[in-house]
């Protein structure tokens, strides 16, 4: 009869498919139960979020993949009845077999495509965000404070994240950093970024893609530091494109840039307006609170 064989290829597949799915687990369990001799915690790095999204979806990457080597595995299991199993018991199985498999090989071959496609993505925002970060770390040796992947919790439910704050000498900075790719059909002079203070204008054409979001970080952030501190505090908006050259011909709420040239904007100018050392201790002393929460 073709029931023991799907017996037999039930208990053959299970152990692979909860090896493969208690595998991470296992290791992070591990890794959790281990003491560290250290107790400070440390401050956020540059993609900090992307990087653990990053390796989530490794994760989910490794059971599809493992799912779908199982499932592809059961044909052999049952062309190797085959010959114990007579008359129409033979395409029975073989048409049942297929009819449930091809649906399920299918979905898993769509769910590791789609995986694939985020991990991309995800990649390009994260090594974009460290290029960023490190950029923006070499500020500190001009007397500036800088904080990566800050969450601020604007209502229960509500979080957002800024890429990247820098506290100068002449005020507070919210980041957001858009990396895009470059396509090997481009020119050198189409990687240009313009920007006429309403609309950002790709190479591929135009759009306001991460002009809302820039500016509501900043609103955001403006609203937290005022109420913890109670004082006004007004944070500028800068979008960054890494990569890219950025050419402004306007000027508007946020300042859109390379990141190298963020470096201009930031540090004080023979005429800039200064905060007091008391406001900037203040606005330092709360993001570091907020950011100090990785664990060692």
């Amino acid at each position: 009869m073709f029931f023991p064989y799907l017996a037999l290829l039930v208990l053959a597949v299970v152990p692979v498919l909860l090896f493969g799915w208690n595998l991470n687990r296992v290791i992070r369990v591990r890794d959790s139960a281990s003491r560290v001799p250290l107790k400070d915690k440390l401050l956020r790095p540059a993609g900090e979020t992307l990087r653990i999204r990053l390796e989530e979806l490794q994760e989910e990457w490794v059971t599809t993949v493992l799912t779908f080597a199982a499932l592809s595995a059961l044909p052999l299991l049952l062309f190797a009845a085959l010959p114990s199993i007579k008359g129409s018991q033979q395409w029975f199985g073989i048409g049942g077999m297929y009819v449930v498999l091809i649906p399920m090989l299918f979905s898993q071959w769509r769910n590791a495509m789609q995986i694939f496609s985020k991990r991309a993505n995800h990649s390009l925002g994260y090594r974009g965000e460290r290029v960023v970060g490190e950029e923006l770390n070499q500020l500190t040796a001009e007397g500036c404070r800088v904080y990566h992947d800050v969450f601020l919790d604007e209502k229960p439910g509500l979080t957002f994240n800024i890429d990247h704050v820098v506290v100068s000498p002449c005020g507070v900075y919210a980041i957001e950093t858009k990396t895009r790719r470059k396509t090997p059909d481009m020119k050198e002079r189409n990687y240009e970024i313009y920007y006429d203070g309403k609309t950002v204008t790709l190479p591929n054409g135009g759009n306001a893609h991460g002009l809302e979001q820039a500016a509501t970080n900043a609103k955001h952030l403006s609203k937290w530091l005022s109420a913890e501190i109670c004082e006004r505090v007004s944070a500028s908006a800068v979008l960054t494109f890494p990569g890219f050259f950025v050419k402004a011909t306007g000027r508007g709420e946020v300042s859109v840039l390379n990141h190298k040239q963020i470096r201009k904007l930031v540090l004080p100018g023979p005429n800039s307006i200064r905060l007091s050392d008391k406001l900037l201790s203040q606005i330092n002393r709360q993001l570091d609170k907020k950011c100090r929460n990785m664990e060692l």
